[in-house]
């Protein structure tokens, strides 16, 4: 029974499916999770990533937006604005019943217009009256109150709020780019030099174990094998320092990013920045025209001048002109409170002044004080880009240099070390030229790497500098620029 059980496909035969089908769900799902947090990627995706999905920049991007919101309540005051009015009385043998609508608006000037109609009802006893009237009413400040400049002001001041933090976010956008590429260089250095000290261990511990058979033999000293295997460990030991800071600079990669920290990425060596490098004087036009630290610079010296254009304005008389005009309707019926066939009106001026204006004074000179500061601070912003300009500049054009100097000294170090080895296989050489090669070739080799990191990275440096590298990716208009 129990043979034909198992031939006929019964318990046993199941329980495997089931095993097996349970151990292939479960290796999916692995490849699935591990697939998910893989990411291939190349510098200006890693790039476009970070400035959609950088936390630090979400945040600043919803600054942005509340300072938007700041302008859309200054510019409220400038609305039409709608006002209903009404009460309701009642004592002894006396009811009141009043209701009214008033529209009006403020102009930016600081005249403001009201047209407003009203309804009133007085019951006396077994007496009725009722009045019904529009009113048409303007009040036009006089001197310190009047024109655009101090009412707009509020305005104006949302609207400089919000471009600061416009110019703020396009600032953090430009270093996290510049944040991202040194990130990038760095990690594509770390996996080369990884794989260089992997290949640099398996060349060195086959020359540990030539020379030990060579000792052996009468043919090589004690001192040439410790010396070769004291190369290998510092191989092995370099190779192990430097995954270490591959897996951590990944952690701060991924974080840049906005990914999740455990997530894995296979990245691709980015070509070099080419581009025509300007003048000195050409390069400091360009930053002039787009570095936003000088344009708020700017916009903080003409808020400055502006400020002193307000304090001095508190120095004149606070009158204002009040001009209304009622038609209006009373009677017992209906029909009399809206023949409107009355009209008042009045004009007058109302108004009062500090003879002293000790207060205004002192603030005068206090903007006067900060337009200076601010004129100050514009000169200390334009000097520092100019150096800026300047130094990244040097670092751009040193470092391209650099750059071709280690190409052509690896060829050469890779030459010494292949003649090296074969003067040592055929006994020509012993086993310290050939140290001395493979140290000269791992230097030569990290100087390489390096160099071409900081070959790209200077690029982006350069047009960090002028202002010019956030361009490349997003486009804020010319008045976010200044």
């Amino acid at each position: 029974m129990q043979h034909r059980t198992i031939e006929s496909g019964g318990p046993l035969r199941r329980d495997g499916f089931i095993r097996f089908g349970l151990v292939f769900a479960f290796l999916l799902a692995c490849c699935i999770t591990s697939r998910a947090n893989h990411q291939e990627i190349d510098l200006p995706s890693a790039i476009h990533l970070a400035l959609i999905q950088n936390r630090n920049l979400i945040q600043s991007e919803l600054a942005v937006a509340s300072a938007r919101y700041g302008i859309q309540g200054a510019k409220s005051q400038f609305a039409y604005r709608v006002v209903p009015d009404g009460s309701a009385f009642a004592s002894d043998g006396l009811e009141t019943f009043a209701a009214g609508l008033k529209v009006a608006r403020l102009f930016r000037t600081g005249t403001d217009i009201g047209l407003g109609g009203g309804y009133v009802r007085i019951q006396d006893g077994d007496a009725t009256s009722e009045r019904a009237s529009i009113r048409l009413q303007m009040t036009q400040p006089l001197f310190r109150n009047a024109g655009p400049l101090i009412n707009q002001e509020p305005v104006v001041q949302a609207e400089q709020a919000w471009l600061t933090a416009r110019r703020s976010l396009e600032r953090q956008k430009s270093s996290l780019i510049l944040e991202v590429v040194r990130t990038y260089e760095t990690l594509i250095q770390l996996q080369s030099q990884i794989e260089f000290d992997r290949r640099f261990f398996n060349r060195t511990d086959n020359l540990y174990r030539l020379t030990l058979a060579r000792e052996r033999q009468g043919r090589a000293t004690r001192v040439a094998t410790l010396r070769v295997k004291l190369q290998r460990g510092q191989a092995s030991s370099r190779r192990l320092n430097n995954r270490e800071q591959s897996r951590s600079l990944f952690l701060d990669f991924a974080d840049l990013l906005g990914f999740p920290p455990r997530t894995t990425f296979e990245l691709t060596a980015p070509p070099l920045v080419e581009w025509a490098v300007p003048t000195s004087n050409e390069a400091f036009a360009v930053a002039c025209s787009n570095r936003l630290e000088l344009a708020q610079a700017r916009q903080d010296h003409a808020a400055a001048s502006r400020g002193i254009r307000i304090a001095r304005h508190q120095f004149l008389p606070t009158l204002s002109l009040v001009a209304r005009v009622e038609p209006f309707g009373e009677g017992d019926t209906l029909d009399e409170t809206l023949a409107f066939d009355r009209t008042t009106w009045s004009v007058g001026i109302r108004g009062n002044t500090d003879l002293v204006n000790a207060r205004h004074r002192s603030t005068v000179q206090r903007r006067v004080i900060d337009q200076e500061s601010a004129l100050q601070q514009v000169e200390i912003v334009e000097d520092a880009v100019r150096r800026d300009v300047e130094q990244a500049m040097l670092a751009f054009q040193r470092s391209r240099r650099e750059l071709d100097i280690a190409k052509s000294n690896l060829e050469l170090a890779g030459s010494r070390v292949f003649l090296a080895r074969r003067y040592f296989a055929r006994g020509r050489e012993d086993s310290f030229s050939v140290s001395d090669a493979e140290d000269a070739f791992v230097e030569a080799q990290r100087d390489m790497l390096f160099a071409r990191a900081e070959a790209s990275f200077n690029g982006y440096r350069m047009l960090h500098a002028m202002g010019t590298l956030c361009l490349l990716y997003t486009s804020p208009s010319p008045r976010d620029r200044g």
